[in-house]
């Protein structure tokens, strides 16, 4: 006698639910839904939405967003902090090349009296310090004027590689065209 077989049941799809919570979260503001989950895992949306629930996992995404958005804030200040410094470091060093070429007759006193004022001015608009109103315009103007005289003292053969670290280091704050500041 011959018994007809029994289809077998599909077997359930086995899904790590930790990894599915941590792939939702990875996902990022824009891209998260619990439906895209649903389609990745095949799964239904209803059994994604009972383990989201049950797990917290918008919480868990808000929470680690805003962490992120931290982290990447203070990527950022670190970021600005250190183009300050190195902006402070370039002026202090050109403020002394400037007094050390004055003393020795290179360069009229005159200008570098003019000139120590603004760099003053700089530091302490970086220093975060009360100052007179600055333009954009006004730090764009001292800082061209650095690389202009700046670049007198480096030799022609270096002076582009020169005024490519300067431009650096003020971060692009001057554009540099044909090996002068612009």
């Amino acid at each position: 006698m011959n018994v007809p077989q029994r289809a077998t049941p599909p077997q359930r799809t086995r899904v790590d639910w930790g990894a599915a919570k941590a792939l939702y979260i990875a996902l990022g503001p824009e891209e998260r839904s619990l439906a895209r989950i649903s389609r990745e895992l095949g799964v239904s949306e209803t059994t994604v939405q009972k383990w989201a629930r049950r797990d917290e996992w918008v919480a868990a995404a808000e929470e680690a967003d805003r962490i992120a958005a931290e982290k990447a804030a203070a990527a950022a200040l670190r970021t600005i902090e250190q183009r300050n410094q190195r902006t402070v470091e370039l002026a202090d060093r050109l403020r002394d090349l400037a007094i050390a070429k004055t003393e020795a007759g290179e360069i009229d006193p005159n200008v570098a009296v003019r000139a120590l004022p603004r760099y003053v001015q700089l530091e302490q608009l970086i220093a975060g310090e009360a100052t007179a109103r600055v333009e954009v315009g006004d730090v764009q103007a001292i800082i061209t004027a650095v690389f202009a005289v700046a670049g007198k003292f480096v030799p022609a053969d270096r002076r582009d590689e020169f005024l490519t670290e300067l431009d650096g280091a003020v971060g692009g704050l001057v554009a540099i065209t044909g090996g002068k500041a612009a």
